[in-house]
């Protein structure tokens, strides 16, 4: 792959994980909301597991050891305070 991510099966559920995740979070979903042109789901959490370098149940994540990625919305994303967009294609 042109990231060199691996992706495996999950732990507990039946759903794609990433390898070299810093984190994993598996939920099987409990409900389906429709909220206008969105749904969305809300789940158990069924398996939770951190890499133990980079954080802890007291503080949370050390961000001085790890760049988090967040999705905000669209085609967004941020990372420690940075705002990012995937490249997109040119159309011709």
């Amino acid at each position: 792959a042109k990231t060199g991510l691996t992706v495996v099966k999950g732990r507990k559920v039946d759903a794609p994980v990433i390898k070299e995740a810093i984190g994993v979070l598996e939920a099987k979903v409990s409900e389906k909301i429709d909220v206008g042109e969105c749904r969305l789901y809300l789940g158990d959490i069924v398996y939770a597991e951190a890499d133990e370098s980079k954080y802890n149940l007291r503080y949370g994540w050390d961000l001085r050891k790890t760049r988090l990625i967040y999705h905000l919305s669209g085609k967004a994303f941020m990372t420690n305070g940075r705002l990012i967009f995937p490249k997109m294609k040119k159309s011709i």
